[in-house]
Parts: C-alpha cells; sequence; structure tokens
C-alpha cells in the first residue's frame, strides 16, 4: 500500500518512525522532500504542502494528514499567531477539494488540541510557561466551582488565575487566546469534516495539560458535537507526538491484534503527567482506535511497568526500589516462559525510562529477548508508538529490533540519563539547551557521552565510528533540532 504522510514536523517521532514502522511492515511511505519540511521555529510553507498533496495523491492508497501541519506549517506554529482562522481554513479545504477529486481515497486526519500553556522555545520562556499553565489551571479550577454552585472557591481560583495572569505581557495573553479559538474552530471544522466522510477517521489528540483549564471547555464541546453529527469515527484522548505512527498503523491495519496487558503495579488508575485523565482511559480509547482487544490468551504480552503508588514522577528523579523492578521482571520472564513475545512499555516517569529496570533487564540478557521498547516523552506518547509498533511487527510477521534498541537508546539512556548530562554541560559554557547557539559543542558531546557508555558498560552496540567486529549493532546518534530536547538515534546492522 502506498500511504502518503503529511507529518505534523520534521522530528524523527513524526517523520522517520511512521516510515519506518510502514516499511517494515511491508508498506510504502510517500513523504515530502526535506527542503519542504518545516525547521525548529522556521514552519513550512504551504504552498509546497498543497503541491505535495495534489501531485501525489493520485498515486497513493491513502492519506495519513497532519492538520496542524497543513494548516500551520508545524506543531509550533501551531501555537502561534501567524496564521489567521480564514487562512486555516482556506488549507483545510485543500483537503476537501482533493476528496472530490478522490471520492475512494482513505484520509486519516490528526490534529492537535492546543496545550494548556505556550512553547518553551529559549531559557527566557520558562517563566511565561509556568504562569500560563498556572493560570489555565486556576481559570478551569474556577469553572468547575462555578458550575457546582461553589461561589467561594470559584472566587478563590479566580482570584489565583488572576494573579498569575498579571504577571504576563498583555500581548502574549491576548494571543494565547486567539491562537486557543483559532485551533478550537479548527478542530470544530474536523469533526464535521470525519462526520461528511471527507475524513476516513480523525485523532483529536489534546497536548500537555492538567485535569483543569481552558483545553475542557473545548473537549466538551468537541465531544458534543461528535455525538450530534454521528462522527463515529472521531477520537479523543492525551497526546501529540504519537499521532502520525497511530495513524499511519491505522491505515494499513488489517489483523484482529490482541494483547495480553499485564501491570506492574495497579490497574493504570493513575493519571500520568501532563494528562488529564487516568491512564487506563487513555489505554481504552487508544486499543479502540488500533483495533486492538485485550486477550490473556494471546501469545502478544505488553507488560506496562507502571509508576508505584500511582504517582508519576520525571525521570531526571528517579526513586524505583529493587522490588519495584522486580514485579516488572518477572512479568516478562513469565511470559517468555509461556513462549510469547513480550513488548515493554514503561511508564513509571515522565520524559525517559526506568534506568534501574533496564539495567536489570541487561544484566540478566532480557534486553535482547523482548520484542519492543518505549518511554520516550509522555504516557500517552509512549503507549501509541508502542501500540503502533506492535501493529507493525504483526503486519511484518516479525519484530523490529533495530527500533527496539533505537528506542532504549533514545527513550532510556539519553532521556533517562545523557540528557541530563548535556543540559548541565551546554548550560556551564553559557549556551541554552532550548535554543543551543553552539550545536556543533553539543553534538560531540552528546557522541562523547554515548561512546563512554557503551564502552564501560559492555552494550552490545556501538557508535558507527568505532565499530568493532564483534558488534551486531552500529548506531548513529544526532541532534535532529538545535535543542537537547529530543535525540535521533539510528540503529542498524554491522
Amino acid at each position: 500500500m502506498n500511504v502518503l504522510l503529511l507529518p505534523l514536523d520534521s522530528r524523527p517521532c513524526n517523520c522517520r518512525w511512521p516510515e519506518q514502522m510502514l516499511s517494515h511492515a511491508g508498506h510504502t511511505c510517500i513523504k515530502p522532500a526535506p527542503e519542504d519540511m518545516d525547521y525548529f521555529r522556521r514552519p513550512a510553507e504551504f504552498e509546497a504542502q498543497r503541491r505535495f498533496l495534489n501531485e501525489n495523491a493520485n498515486r497513493a492508497d491513502c492519506f495519513v494528514l497532519s492538520v496542524d501541519k497543513l494548516c500551520y506549517g508545524s506543531l509550533l506554529a501551531s501555537r502561534d499567531d501567524l496564521t489567521d482562522l480564514k487562512t486555516a481554513f482556506d488549507r483545510l479545504n485543500t483537503v476537501k477539494e482533493i476528496k472530490r477529486k478522490y471520492p475512494s481515497l482513505n484520509i486519516h486526519a490528526v490534529s492537535v488540541i492546543m496545550r494548556a500553556s505556550v512553547s518553551a522555545l529559549c531559557g527566557g520562556d520558562l517563566s511565561t510557561y509556568n504562569n500560563m499553565s498556572l493560570y489555565s489551571l486556576y481559570s478551569g479550577i474556577e469553572r468547575y466551582y462555578c458550575e457546582k454552585g461553589n461561589q467561594k472557591a470559584q472566587k478563590h481560583f479566580a482570584a489565583l488565575a488572576q494573579r498569575h495572569k498579571a504577571l504576563m505581557d498583555e500581548d502574549t495573553v491576548k494571543r494565547y487566546h486567539y491562537v486557543r479559538e483559532r485551533n478550537h474552530a479548527l478542530n470544530m471544522e474536523c469533526v464535521r469534516m470525519c462526520a461528511d466522510g471527507t475524513f476516513s477517521s480523525l485523532l483529536l489528540l489534546q497536548e500537555d495539560a492538567a485535569k483543569y483549564g481552558f483545553h475542557t471547555a473545548e473537549q466538551s464541546e468537541l465531544k458534543t458535537l461528535v455525538r450530534e453529527t454521528g462522527a463515529k469515527n472521531a477520537f479523543l484522548h492525551n497526546g501529540a507526538d504519537e499521532g502520525c505512527c497511530m495513524a499511519a498503523m491505522r491505515a494499513v491495519n488489517r489483523d484482529r491484534i490482541r494483547l495480553d496487558i499485564r501491570y506492574s503495579y495497579g490497574l493504570g488508575g493513575f493519571t500520568a503527567l501532563y494528562e488529564d485523565r487516568p491512564f487506563n482511559v487513555n489505554l481504552a480509547d487508544s486499543l479502540l482506535y488500533q483495533s486492538i482487544r485485550q486477550d490473556a490468551s494471546t501469545p502478544v504480552r505488553l507488560v506496562i511497568h507502571a509508576p508505584v503508588h500511582n504517582r508519576q514522577t520525571e525521570a531526571a528523579a528517579q526513586n524505583e526500589c529493587s522490588e519495584d523492578i522486580n514485579k516488572t521482571i518477572a512479568l516478562i520472564r513469565d511470559g517468555l516462559t509461556h513462549g510469547k513475545k513480550v513488548y515493554l512499555l514503561d511508564v513509571a516517569y515522565a520524559n525517559g525510562g526506568s534506568l534501574r529496570l533496564i539495567s536489570a533487564l541487561k544484566s540478566e540478557g532480557l534486553l535482547s529477548a523482548i520484542d519492543g521498547y518505549s518511554a520516550w516523552n509522555t504516557a500517552s506518547n509512549s503507549l501509541g508508538s508502542m501500540l503502533s509498533s506492535i501493529v507493525s511487527d504483526s503486519a511484518a510477521g516479525c519484530s523490529d529490533h533495530l527500533f527496539k534498541w533505537e528506542r532504549i537508546i533514545d527513550d532510556a539512556l539519553y532521556e533517562g540519563m545523557l540528557r541530563q548530562r548535556l543540559t548541565a554541560a551546554v548550560s556551564e559554557k553559557g549556551d541554552d539547551p532550548l535554543n543551543l547557539k553552539d550545536p556543533n559543542y553539543a553534538q560531540n558531546l552528546l557522541t562523547g557521552e554515548l561512546s563512554a557508555l557503551f564502552e564501560c558498560e559492555n552494550w552490545p552496540l556501538t557508535l558507527k565510528s568505532d565499530n568493532p567486529r564483534s558488534c551486531p549493532y552500529t548506531v548513529t546518534a544526532s541532534l535532529p533540532w538545535n535543542r537537547l530536547f529530543e535525540v535521533d538515534i539510528r540503529v542498524g546492522n554491522a
């Protein structure tokens, strides 16, 4: 199948991973040329995207379409006010025109519900980022108590909201509300396009947000419109950067996949950091979107390494004990003993995997035995990419172990440990980890840290430049953007 991909942005999770999963599953990915893509703060030009869609529509069996990329130019640009509402709607009409020309074309759309706060594109943005997050949170709680008729609590949280609003520039707050209203209006139109058949499916993903905030009212209106219009193929849950992988695998999945899902702790009732609902709710919605059913008797097991006492923390502050690790290892061993393929989803922390778990799995020879791993960012980012990998492996009839090793190096080693080291090093040099002035220095640090780690820990992988004969895998590591938040890890056969 030829799948045309218009990704959310140029980062590997949105651009390369879907292509890798499609290729592994035996499909062809058609995506924009690198020169037509966005880069960090620079959005992609609409005319290049429109031309790409129109020129390739006749050879595509289906589309995987990021609405934010088409209408704004990238995820970061979707949080900016550079594009007005009329222009955004005009750009979205491009899809309607293509659908009229190719009525049998399946279009699987992904659109983001704006995060609670603004982008933090440099260290100087962090104060605004924090104040906007709290302004949204307290405004949402104020609305909740208003609906409950609790005037005392309502006034208290209204005062807190105004306190944080006053700490920000008035124009910044005005732009923030304009962008929220514009994006919400476009998402409402996307629901209508799902209802009228323009979109074969619509994945509405709520980016970083707490339980309360401005997004809660938007979600309520979207859900109401889904019910009223009968848009049965519209889905809404937490996430963002995993969306293109999920939509790509939904587009090509023809298997009846069943999963034996086991938690190391609890039943998934925790609410992860940066998310507004319990993890098991996101899991259920993601399984439904991917057409995956739970079945304890199936030969494929998903082990979920869950946060102890249902309290997720940042990976930079890891605090697990041996007993917590042993429960997960026991579930993995049990699955392998019963001849099952075992995938490991590590959501004990946000923004990185459990280093103690990885160390224990490595020492017991289990890293090579498992079939997949994910732990890279928010719980739903990790979940969505994990399920997508399982769908890809099912279609291929074998596991993509190269992708598994990429995820282990990226999600656990880089996100869970090396990123903190690099952040400290570039900050000490006077550089900004969120907007690097000297990316070459950071790149050299990354290469050196990873090489030293592989050497001292005796990993079964090595950097491409070293490439000893005894190593079965080679690794390249680079920074896709001029910041340290993400890394591009590529593993190949030696």
